[in-house]
């Protein structure tokens, strides 16, 4: 709001007083043009202070709407200038009016239409990537079956020993576009979906799950996988599934980014600060903290998005722990995806070259009404 009042001058009066409260009411009220040649005397401002005090005689307050939206207020009266009376012509002040309400109108479809040219940037941006990446999963798998299957039917192998190793590396790669079809069907899956089938559960079971599942995943990578639990948490609402989901798909984000013998924590624990906290109550707060390679400042904001990968395109490795392999893109997007259906939020805290932790805080329900209502 900005208070702009001249005096006969033309000079700025320094002790603003402001405009008629009651004045504004009326017209917020009416949603009407409400103008008086003699307010000390009219009835609707015999209990307006400003007026009576002012000894105000014209007053005119008209709405600035678009459609039915009230956007501001175009106010006048005669302060510091009692002498004189003012006159309005009420036809032009109508068709000011309408070119002010015009001007809104444009000035809005103007916005939307920048807007909406911003985002069919971002979709095209985004398809170019979704191919590039798409293509590189695909093209890998597919090149290496072509490959090995070729040397398979001219028996182009030395023994028996080597002929098993090829039908492996066959079934690694068919392997691979597999999970590639998969993650892409995961992500579709919980984009459409409104809600989740939730149950109570004990978050420490799904995360010692995890510990030993990426255990035994990385045991090539010579990795150290912590968990750090606090003791006596209540038990959360959630869907076991997806959370599931979210929480090892983080830990195979933080492998891939961390160094050989790297050390990667999961961990759980109550809410402590404000930002942590849900609708300002108490919720549990999951974390997966890595001491590998960080994000820099610039890409923590793009790390959510749907095919979104920190590497180059050109440097990408497919896989699924190696040290920074990547996949499509859509780990940290279902994460997302998951703590929204959960009622929850996720973010992440990064420094380059020291390390990621990316947190979701999860609410905390009523276990006992949800019991109650289970029963």
């Amino acid at each position: 709001v900005y208070l702009v009042q001249l005096n006969q001058a033309k000079q700025l009066i320094t002790n603003i007083s402001g405009v008629s409260k009651t004045a504004l009411s009326l017209c917020q009220t009416s949603l009407e043009m409400v103008s008086t040649f003699n307010a000390v005397e009219d009835n609707r401002f015999k209990s307006a202070i400003s007026v009576q005090d002012y000894v105000l005689h014209t007053i005119f307050c008209v709405p600035i709407m678009v459609d039915t939206a009230i956007f501001g207020y175009l106010y006048l009266d005669n302060l510091d200038d009692n002498s004189r009376e003012m006159y309005l012509n009420t036809e032009i002040i109508k068709l000011l009016m309408e070119q002010i309400t015009i001007a809104l109108k444009n000035a809005m479809l103007y916005d939307n239409l920048l807007k909406k040219n911003s985002e069919l940037n971002a979709f095209e941006m985004l398809k170019d990537e979704f191919m590039a990446i798409v293509s590189h999963e695909l093209n890998t798998p597919l090149t290496t079956l072509q490959g090995y299957i070729s040397r398979l039917k001219r028996n182009l192998y030395a023994d028996e020993e080597e002929r098993k190793d090829i039908v492996n590396k066959i079934e690694n790669s068919v392997k691979k576009l597999i999970l590639t079809s998969n993650d892409i069907t995961t992500m579709n899956s919980y984009n459409f979906k409104k809600s989740l089938t939730m149950a109570i559960l004990p978050i420490d079971e799904i995360l010692e799950l995890i510990q030993q599942e990426v255990q035994i995943l990385s045991r090539k990578r010579k990795m150290i996988i912590r968990l750090e639990i606090e003791k006596d948490l209540p038990k959360i609402k959630a869907n076991w599934e997806a959370l599931h989901l979210m929480i090892y798909n983080l830990v195979l984000n933080a492998i891939r980014f961390t160094n050989d013998f790297g050390t990667v924590t999961i961990g759980a624990r109550r809410s402590a600060f404000q930002q942590e906290k849900i609708d300002g109550k108490e919720s549990i707060v999951l974390y997966v903290q890595d001491n590998g390679i960080g994000i820099p400042d610039y890409q923590i904001k793009n790390v959510f998005r749907k095919f979104y990968e920190l590497n180059e395109i050109y440097a990408h490795k497919s896989g699924t722990i190696e040290y920074r392999s990547s996949g499509l893109g859509l780990g940290l997007a279902t994460s997302k995806r998951i703590a929204e259906l959960h009622g929850g939020n996720i973010w992440i805290k990064s420094k380059e070259n020291e390390g990621t932790t990316v947190f979701i805080t999860i609410p905390l329900k009523n276990i006992k009404q949800v019991k109650e209502n289970a029963d």
